[in-house]
């Protein structure tokens, strides 16, 4: 049954911890002639355990494993190439060199995937293999992480907007294309767009370009006063990363935010214990 096969290969994912390293070769192998099932439900579940059991593959095996997680990226149901791409996330420091440029044009091309949750997945998964990323391949990643920010899914606008933070290595020439485009981003209709962003902005530190600075405070300092709790919170906590780069004419505003923080932040927890 489709079912059960498909629970018994996520079990096994979820037993790294007590696979005898004398085992591990064969399950790895066992785990990987699944992906070859019929049903789709099965191949997902393949394709998430073959991530979780990173820490056990054999030597000999990265290839396979690497490669089998490669063919799930192009499977035909939509849930069994998110998996995959989140398991490339998983084995990301298992990955040879030479195999890395072919894994990032696959990721930049599942951006573009029709379905919304394999977009979210693949742009989740290059922010999180950021430090991997070829540097002949970093402006492309950049430049199409800013391209489908535009997207009318509010979830795939937040990741981009939280990847694009996750982005350190981001050449002086897109600095400012990518700050403008987290500033845009922290208006958005959606409080979890707008949150990611201001979260984003306290990422990049020395990223943001010196005149740019007034602009990214003047927009945290905005988003201070937002309806949503949680953005408020994300901008007060950027500003305080941020604190090395606050232009001398906005520092006495500044000070005043934080002075307010604290003091609701100290009465929230005085309820708290009072309760």
């Amino acid at each position: 049954m489709p079912g059960v096969r498909a629970r018994s290969v996520l079990s096994i994912g979820r037993m790294i911890s007590i696979i005898p390293p004398e085992m591990s070769g064969d399950v790895v192998n066992k785990i990987i002639l699944r992906a070859d099932d019929n049903d789709w439900e099965v191949r997902r579940s393949v394709a998430e355990a073959l991530g979780k059991l990173k820490d056990i593959i054999p030597g000999g095996m990265e290839i396979s494993v690497i490669k089998k997680i490669i063919e799930l990226t192009d499977d035909g149901e939509w849930m069994v190439k998110e998996k995959a791409v989140y398991s490339i996330g998983l084995i990301s420091d298992i990955i040879p060199e030479d195999m890395t440029g072919k894994i990032i044009g696959i990721l930049l091309k599942l951006t573009e995937d029709s379905e919304v949750n394999v977009k979210v997945a693949s742009v989740n998964t290059l922010g999180g293999i950021e430090e991997r990323i070829p540097k002949d391949e970093y402006n492309v990643v950049i430049e199409k992480m800013i391209e489908i920010s535009f997207d009318t899914d509010w979830s795939v606008r937040r990741i981009c907007a939280l990847s694009i933070g996750k982005l350190a290595k981001i050449p002086e020439s897109l600095r400012q294309y990518a700050i403008k485009r987290l500033i845009d981003l922290s208006g958005d209709t959606d409080w979890s767009v707008r949150d990611a962003s201001a979260r984003s902005l306290g990422d990049m530190g020395t990223v943001i370009p010196r005149s740019m600075a007034e602009d990214v405070i003047n927009n945290l300092l905005k988003l201070n006063e937002d309806f949503d709790p949680a953005v408020r919170d994300s901008s007060v906590r950027s500003i305080i990363r941020l604190k090395g780069i606050i232009p001398k004419n906005l520092r006495e505003t500044v000070d005043g935010v934080l002075k307010s923080y604290k003091q609701k932040k100290a009465e929230t927890n005085i309820r708290l214990v009072a309760n």
